[in-house]
């Protein structure tokens, strides 16, 4: 599946999404719950930081 960015372009992207905005599916796919699995793991504490979580997720789903 390709990204709304891949379908858009750059130029049509940006003029309809905020700066500092992504699109993304509204279920998370397998690649941003492995996405999310894998940031938990490499964390260096029990508790993994939401930005980096957040970050991980966003990442991957836009990944394809």
């Amino acid at each position: 599946m390709r990204t709304p960015r891949q379908i858009l372009g750059d130029d049509a992207y940006s003029q309809l999404v905020f700066e500092g905005y992504e699109v993304v599916p509204i279920k998370p796919t397998k690649e941003i719950e492995d996405a999310h699995f894998k940031a938990h793991a490499e964390a260096k504490t029990v508790f993994a930081d939401f930005t980096d979580l957040w970050r991980a997720m966003i990442s991957a789903a836009n990944r394809k």
